[in-house]
């Protein structure tokens, strides 16, 4: 037997599934809710049972998590009002089979299959798909000029900036002074935008969070670092 489902009390049906790569049990709880186990081929499904219920409280905290994903997603229609940085987005249907996406200075549009339900989860991905290539292709356009800007404004030094789609940081420095700043951050406020810019920035002279870092930060942005830095924790990643 290479898969088989169990239903656990307490965090309901979980998929189990042998695996030729897998060198050590794998737990995954992913979109929609679904419970994903993937087992060692020596390791026995009895083996992974038990460890699916060592890891029943893991497990409740991460379908939280999805929960309130999900309650917080935005379900796209034709109505939906979004934009991103430069663009706003429209939603239109047409009678190819195929979905297709067509960007001007001002607007993008997503064009579907008159027959695909928009609710469904598969056309949700392909929409979100179609964002995540716009606000690629912006943010390439504009942070690391922006990023130039003010490092040349304060007087950093950076050396390259990488755009990243990260599901939890909105930027990173590294020790070479890479700058690696998300894509979405062109769904932030300008204020915003620029305070991660700058935050990363003053990683490039303190690569830590200490005193003198947050002092750096201060200095740049007229001491509203820690005002700036809440600002944006009310914002998500996700959409």
């Amino acid at each position: 037997m290479l898969s088989k489902k169990i239903v656990f009390e307490k965090i309901g049906e979980v998929h189990f599934q042998k695996s030729s790569r897998a060198k050590n049990i794998i737990l995954r709880v992913k979109p929609q809710a679904k419970i994903q186990v993937s087992v060692p081929k020596r390791t026995s499904f009895k083996t992974a049972e038990r460890f699916v219920l060592q890891k029943t409280d893991w497990v409740l905290k991460a379908l939280e998590k999805v929960k309130t994903f999900q309650e917080n997603s935005i379900i796209f229609s034709d109505e939906t009002i979004f934009k991103t940085y430069f663009r706003t987005l429209k939603i239109r249907k047409h009678d190819s089979s195929d979905a297709k996406l067509k960007i001007s200075e001002t607007t993008f549009e997503i064009f579907l299959p008159t027959n695909w339900e928009i609710k469904s989860e598969i056309t949700q991905s392909k929409i979100r798909g179609f964002i995540t290539q716009v606000l690629r292709k912006e943010a390439k356009n504009y942070l690391p000029q922006r990023t130039l800007e003010l490092a040349t404004q304060f007087n950093f030094k950076v050396n390259r900036v990488f755009i990243k789609n990260a599901k939890t940081r909105w930027g990173s420095c590294s020790n070479k002074n890479n700058i690696n700043l998300n894509l979405n951050l062109l769904r932030l406020p300008q204020s915003l935008i620029d305070y991660v810019i700058l935050h990363e920035l003053s990683h490039t002279v303190h690569h830590n969070h200490s005193k003198n870092f947050w002092d750096l930060l201060n200095k740049v942005t007229l001491n509203q670092a820690k005002i700036l830095d809440q600002e944006l924790k009310n914002y998500r990643i996700h959409f």
